[in-house]
């Protein structure tokens, strides 16, 4: 939740305790990942029911769904998502 308001309301400048590089990959490991291991790791991580037909393992994978991804989270862990979505559609230039 930190991280949602954050991104959402100080001018996306990187958070204080964010020791990382804000390359976009870095950003999706330390931010992203976490959370995927919590709500999603039993259909769509390794291992799970749906990784054959819709891993969430790559960063590609989910910047292709991340809308549908946040709509079937709740809380906190949407916030992060969302405001992970707006940061690099806003940010993540070639």
């Amino acid at each position: 939740m930190i991280l949602a308001l954050w991104l959402a309301a100080c001018g996306h400048d990187p958070p204080p305790r964010f020791t990382g590089s804000l390359d976009p990959d870095s950003l999706f490991q330390a931010v992203v990942e976490p959370l995927l291991a919590a709500e999603c790791e039993s259909c769509h991580l390794a291992g799970g029911e749906l990784y054959a037909t819709l891993p969430f393992d790559s960063r590609a994978a989910v910047e292709a769904r991340a809308d549908e991804i946040a709509l079937r989270m709740d809380g906190d862990s949407r916030e992060v998502l969302e405001a992970w979505i707006r940061w690099f559609r806003e940010n993540d230039r070639p």
